[in-house]
């Protein structure tokens, strides 16, 4: 039996270092160092796990949260090109943090966001947000109340404490730091409908930040943990 498990163990280390190799070639390509490359390997490690969740397979989205607030780390990429097709400014839950995102929950009413793999599922009308895109949170335990929860794509609306959108570039000069949602990932609302369009029915976003409670939770493979 130990030879049998240490066979495993290899064979499971060399598809790792396989899969990390193809992925740092597709990252090289997409020329897009904003991106950290932590992200984008657990992204597409997620991608290839969760496969059967998504009908929509040239697409996918991350939020990159190592990434102060100010800056855009909301990242759309379409993998047969090989070309960040979006980045974007996207807000965090209120109580994640001020100017990064720290502490994250799968809990209703945390007003924090949730990390790792969701599926971009079907719009919706919201009445505060007109039309919106509903997430289901795929990882058990970290975000699969995605729904419950009403984490949705939506687009800004006027900020409580000063007359510009709290997910704007405005916001950022004015503040040094994007606005807060109630754990929503945001966009500016001249972005987010061909987002939103291009997102729904089926793509997947993957939300990444260097969190050690993530990775003792999480069940996604060749993930290994590096601290900010």
């Amino acid at each position: 039996m130990p030879r049998i498990r240490y066979v495993l163990i290899l064979l499971l280390s060399l598809l790792a270092s396989h899969a990390k190799a193809q992925y740092d070639s597709l990252y090289q390509q997409l020329q897009c160092p904003a991106l950290s490359f932590q992200a984008f390997n657990q992204a597409m490690c997620a991608y290839h796990y969760y496969s059967d969740s998504f009908a929509k397979k040239d697409i996918i989205s991350i939020i990159d949260f190592s990434i102060h607030s100010s800056q855009k780390r909301f990242f759309v990429l379409q993998l047969s090109s090989k070309k960040v097709l979006y980045q974007e400014l996207t807000t965090h839950g209120a109580n994640s943090g001020l100017e990064y995102a720290t502490n994250f929950s799968n809990r209703v009413n945390s007003l924090q966001s949730s990390l790792g793999c969701f599926r971009v599922a079907e719009k919706d009308t919201s009445r505060n947000h007109d039309t919106v895109v509903i997430l289901d949170g795929l990882e058990k335990g970290i975000n699969h109340n995605a729904r419950k929860r009403e984490i949705i794509i939506h687009r800004s609306e006027l900020a409580k404490t000063a007359p510009v959108q709290y997910c704007s570039q405005d916001f950022v000069d004015m503040f040094g730091y994007n606005g807060q949602s109630f754990g929503c990932p945001v966009l500016p609302r001249q972005v987010c409908k061909p987002i939103m369009d291009l997102l729904a029915n089926g793509s997947m976003l993957y939300i990444y930040a260097p969190d050690a409670e993530y990775y003792r939770q999480t069940t996604l493979p060749c993930i290994e943990y590096i601290e900010r």
